[in-house]
């Protein structure tokens, strides 16, 4: 756009807050309006991809994300007897070097957050938006009436219902969620390596490192699949009991979480999202909020900075809203959709109640992936290379 607008971004996540840098670096006035009193994420520690890293890059946060993050060079699955699942590394890839970056949720927001505020960005915290006028672009809640905004970017995430007055998507939540946790990662795991252990397609453990302490000592997250209608049983069952659970599957990831309790856990949901046209006039959605799937494939934050990155430069290249929404969408949906059918296909077999599907993936997933083809695919899936089957 040729001109300065005025820019309101709902929602203070990864991609709000990238978006809101991108356009101040354009010269537009940018306010984003948090519901919570306090911007804080939700979530433990994350995997950027390449492409992620390099919009980062763009951003100049990349090297203090760096410093306090951690490499992965691989990721490891096995089942609870050895047998192995998955085994990729970054290296087999194509072309220059390039390595997963492993962050907490709270660097990367608390980082990105520092710089909007650096760049001019108005934060109004404790507003959370409930109507939007079309019309006019002003923003309300149910307490109070704000400025009028040239650009509505709803970047709420998942559970934001805002988006549903102005956009038609299909969400359903999953079946499985996750606890998690920080612990201290098990001096026999790898430093570099996003590990997990599975047993059949109903337990799954995860280790991911996220950073590196001065003493030596490394800080991971800790991940465990739980059916969501069985909270309120993990609850109610002794800790002991879920540590000889975890024993079972992986002992070392038991003595990762030995000394926690229940309290020390937080649980995460996730939904499927799908939305065909994410803008309606003067209003775009970006993100989960258009395209959550399961964290499986470990994809969200990597896709929120690029749709931040693709907005901003379309917005930047064309004259018009409508050209620079559809431009943006022309150049994200085929990936999105991508991800999205893959993320569909590969989420029962390790977060499902088939027991066939646990015994099929232990049987062929290795094979496939250590073919030319299966491990081309499955590497470019991972580093977010890929937006098509072939």
């Amino acid at each position: 756009m040729d001109k300065s607008v005025k820019i309101a971004v709902v929602g203070a996540g990864i991609g709000g807050l990238a978006s809101a840098i991108y356009l101040a670096h354009q010269g537009h006035s940018v306010s984003i309006f948090e519901k919570f009193s306090v911007a804080k994420p939700i979530g433990s520690g994350l995997l950027l991809q390449p492409p992620g890293q390099e919009v980062l890059r763009e951003l100049g946060l990349l090297g203090d994300i760096k410093n306090k993050g951690a490499v992965i060079n691989a990721l490891n699955s096995q089942n609870y007897k050895g047998k192995t699942i998955l085994d990729l590394k970054y290296s087999d890839l194509d072309g220059p070097s390039q390595v997963g970056l492993s962050v907490g949720r709270a660097l990367l927001h608390d980082t990105l957050l520092q710089k909007a505020i650096e760049c001019g960005v108005t934060l109004v915290l404790g507003a959370e938006i409930s109507k939007i006028d079309q019309v006019t672009g002003q923003l309300a809640s149910s307490q109070t009436t704000y400025d009028c905004f040239d650009i509505i970017i709803i970047a709420g995430g998942p559970r934001d219902i805002l988006i549903d007055d102005y956009l038609k998507r299909k969400k359903n939540q999953y079946n499985w969620s996750c606890l998690w946790a920080n612990v201290t990662l098990p001096d026999d795991c790898p430093k570099d390596q996003l590990g997990q252990r599975c047993k059949s397609s109903n337990h799954m453990i995860g280790l991911l490192p996220s950073s590196y302490e001065d003493n030596g000592i490394t800080i991971a997250a800790f991940f465990w699949s739980l059916r969501s209608r069985r909270l309120a049983d993990w609850r109610a069952q002794p800790y002991e009991n879920f540590v000889e659970q975890v024993s079972c599957i992986w002992p070392s990831a038991a003595k990762a979480i030995a000394s926690l309790d229940h309290a020390d856990f937080c649980h995460a949901i996730y939904y499927d999202i799908t939305c065909d046209k994410p803008w309606n006039g003067n209003i775009i959605a970006i993100g989960d909020s258009i395209h959550g799937t399961s964290p499986q494939l470990g994809q969200g934050a990597t896709m929120a900075l690029l749709d931040a990155k693709i907005l901003a430069e379309s917005l930047a290249t064309h004259t018009t809203m409508e050209q620079a929404f559809s431009h943006f969408w022309h150049l994200r949906k085929k990936q999105i959709r991508f991800l999205h059918w893959a993320s569909k296909f590969i989420t029962p077999f390790f977060q499902s109640r088939s027991s066939i599907a646990g015994s099929l993936r232990d049987l062929t997933c290795h094979k496939i992936t250590q073919s030319d083809f299966g491990k081309r695919l499955a590497l470019e899936t991972l580093a977010s290379r890929r937006d098509s089957l072939f």
